[in-house]
C-alpha cells in the first residue's frame, strides 16, 4: 500500500486584536469535520502575530484552504507563507493548459493556411479591431530577438487569450453607429432605383463579415459546440491559466474544471474535418478576399482625411533631416557617426509610417508624433555638439562622472550631458588623467 503524501499549509495572521484562545476557537469551527483527518496547530511567534499550520492529505489541506478562504480570512489579516497543495495543483494543472494552448494554435493555424495561404497572419490581423493582439505580439518578438522569433510564427508568440478574437473575429464595412454624411447618402442614393435597393445597399454596408461563421465552423457539424467552448475557456480555462502562470492560490474544483475542459476542447477539434471540401475551400476563401477588400475600403475611408495631417508632421522631420544632412557634410563626420545619430530618429519615422500602415490612429499616432518632436530636438542637439567636436582640436573625450575616454565615432558619446564633458587632444592626455580607454570604440 503506498504511503499518502502529506501537504503543509501555514498563514500568518495578525493576533494584535484577538487572544490565542478565541483565535484557535475560530480556527476549529472553520476547519470543522476536517479537524480530525489533520494535523494543525497556532503558535504565537511573536506578540503581533501567530502562525497557523496545517498538515494533510491533499484532498483534506485543500478543502481546509478553501475554508479558509471563505470564512476565516475575512474576519483576520493573513498572510499565506507556505502552499505545497497548491503548488501540487498548479504543477498537475501546468500540462493541461499547455496542451489546450497548443491544440488550439495547431488547429487555427491548419485551418487559416488552408483557407488564406501560409501568410495568412500578415493578411487578416491588420483587420482585427483589437489590433492589441498584433502590439503584443511585436513586443514578443522585441524581448526574443530576431534569430529567435524567425523561426515562430506569430500565432506561437499570441497571448491565450487572444486566440479567441482571432477565430471570432469579425469585420463590417460601416459600423451600424456611423454617422453619415451628406456625400455618403448622394453616393448611395445615385445606386439605388428603389426603397429596396436602397435598403439592400445599406445591409451590404453594415453586414458583418465573420471568421467565425465563414470559416472556423465550415470544420464542424455542431457550431454550437464551440459556442460552448468559448464560454468555458473565458469563464474558467484563463482565469486557471493566470493563477497557475502567477502563482496564484488554486483550488482542486479548478483542477477538476480545467480537465473537462481539456476533454471539451479535445473532443471538438478531434470531431472538426481535416480538409475542407473543394466547394467549401473556394466560398471560405472568397469570404476571406471580401474581408480584406471591406478592411481596404474601411481603411481609405479612416486615412483619406487625415493625410493632410501627414503631410503636416512629416514635412518638417523631412526638412529637418536634408538640414542634418547638410551639417554632417559640413562638419565631415565619419559615416558611422552620422549613423548613430540618425538611426533612433529614422526608427521613429517607421514606426509613424506603420501606425498609418495598420491603422493604429487616435492617441497611439499622437503619442507617436510628441516622440518624434522629442527626437527631433536630440538629433538636432547631438549633431551640433558631433560638428563643435569635429570642428575643434579634440581628438578623444571623456565625462567627469566616469573613468574611460572615448573616439568621437563611439555610441557613448552621444550620451555625456555637455556640462560633464571633457576634451583631450589626444591620447597621453587621457592617460595621464587619469582615464582608461574604452572598451567598445578601443581608442
Amino acid at each position: 500500500m503506498s504511503e499518502i503524501i502529506s501537504y503543509s499549509l501555514e498563514l500568518l495572521i495578525d493576533g494584535t486584536q484577538v487572544s490565542s484562545d478565541d483565535l484557535k476557537k475560530s480556527v476549529a469551527s472553520v476547519l470543522g469535520r476536517h479537524v480530525s483527518s489533520i494535523d494543525w496547530r497556532l503558535t504565537q511567534t511573536t506578540s503581533e502575530h501567530f502562525k497557523l499550520s496545517i498538515k494533510g492529505s491533499l484532498k483534506d489541506v485543500d478543502a481546509c484552504h478553501e475554508r479558509i478562504n471563505k470564512e476565516f480570512v475575512n474576519h483576520y489579516s493573513c498572510i499565506r507563507v507556505c502552499d505545497e497543495a497548491g503548488n501540487e495543483i498548479r504543477q498537475q494543472a501546468y500540462p493541461i493548459l499547455a496542451h489546450i494552448e497548443q491544440q488550439l494554435r495547431a488547429f487555427i493555424n491548419r485551418a487559416m493556411i488552408e483557407v488564406n495561404g501560409f501568410d495568412w497572419w500578415d493578411s487578416i490581423t491588420p483587420s482585427l479591431a483589437d489590433q492589441r493582439i498584433r502590439d503584443e505580439v511585436q513586443k514578443v518578438e522585441e524581448r526574443i530577438g530576431e534569430k529567435s522569433s524567425a523561426i515562430h510564427h506569430p500565432l506561437e508568440l499570441t497571448l491565450f487569450e487572444d486566440l479567441i478574437p482571432i477565430v471570432t473575429g469579425s469585420i463590417q464595412y460601416w459600423s451600424t453607429s456611423k454617422p453619415l454624411s451628406a456625400g455618403d447618402l448622394l453616393k448611395i442614393l445615385s445606386d439605388c432605383a428603389s426603397l429596396e435597393e436602397l435598403q439592400e445597399k445599406l445591409a451590404e454596408k453594415t453586414r458583418k463579415i465573420s471568421l467565425w461563421d465563414e470559416v472556423f465552423a465550415r470544420y464542424f457539424d455542431d457550431v454550437n459546440k464551440w459556442k460552448e467552448i468559448t464560454k468555458t475557456l473565458t469563464d474558467s480555462v484563463i482565469p486557471v491559466r493566470n493563477k497557475v502562470m502567477h502563482h496564484r492560490p488554486m483550488q482542486l474544483w479548478e483542477l477538476r474544471k480545467l480537465q473537462d475542459a481539456k476533454q471539451a476542447v479535445d473532443t471538438l477539434l478531434a470531431s472538426a474535418v481535416a480538409e475542407l471540401p473543394e466547394q467549401e475551400r473556394t466560398e471560405a476563401r472568397q469570404v476571406s478576399e471580401e474581408w480584406l477588400s471591406a478592411w481596404a475600403r474601411t481603411l481609405g475611408e479612416l486615412v483619406r482625411p487625415i493625410l493632410p495631417i501627414v503631410g503636416d508632421i512629416m514635412g518638417p522631420f523631412l526638412k529637418q533631416q536634408e538640414e542634418l544632412s547638410r551639417m554632417f557634410t559640413e562638419a565631415a563626420l565619419p559615416a558611422i557617426t552620422v549613423q548613430d545619430i540618425m538611426q533612433p530618429f529614422l526608427k521613429q519615422q517607421e514606426e509613424l509610417s506603420r501606425a498609418f500602415r495598420e491603422q493604429i490612429l487616435g492617441n497611439a499616432v499622437q503619442r507617436l508624433v510628441e516622440s518624434l518632436r522629442d527626437q527631433q530636438e536630440q538629433v538636432g542637439r547631438a549633431a551640433r555638439h558631433m560638428a563643435q567636436l569635429a570642428a575643434s582640436s579634440t581628438v578623444y573625450v571623456g565625462s567627469t562622472d566616469s573613468i574611460r575616454f572615448h573616439r568621437l565615432t563611439c555610441r557613448y558619446v552621444n550620451r555625456i550631458l555637455p556640462e560633464n564633458l571633457i576634451r583631450f587632444a589626444g591620447r597621453d592626455e587621457a592617460v595621464g588623467k587619469g582615464y582608461v580607454p574604452c572598451g567598445t570604440c578601443n581608442p
